[in-house]
């Protein structure tokens, strides 16, 4: 019996016990709320069944949350208005990494 099932991101025929896609790795199982259980699909930042942000979200905002402190940091310790603008570079710079993530 030939499996007619294909990963969602290169296209690879599946078998349906895989876990992961052979070819890139491509988690082949339903993406879950981690509060609630329900099946959520890629992109949705928060469940539609009980309103918490979804995990990969979570980090993200975490991540930006910790560059916009650092950067609150940077400035109380910016001695005279010389110093600014290579703080605000270097916190450009991260929130800039931080944003790709």
């Amino acid at each position: 019996m030939t499996s007619h099932l294909r990963c969602i991101n290169c296209n690879e025929p599946l078998e349906p016990h895989w876990k992961l896609c052979p070819e890139c790795h491509q988690s082949t199982q339903p993406k879950k709320c981690w509060n609630c259980g329900q099946k959520l699909k890629e992109g949705w930042v928060k469940c539609p069944a009980c309103g918490e942000t979804t995990v990969g979200a979570r980090e993200r905002q975490g991540e930006y949350d910790r560059a916009i402190a650092d950067f609150a940091k940077a400035i109380k310790l910016v001695p005279n208005d010389e110093d600014i603008e290579e703080t605000i570079s270097v916190a450009s710079k991260t929130l800039k990494k931080v944003s790709r993530g």
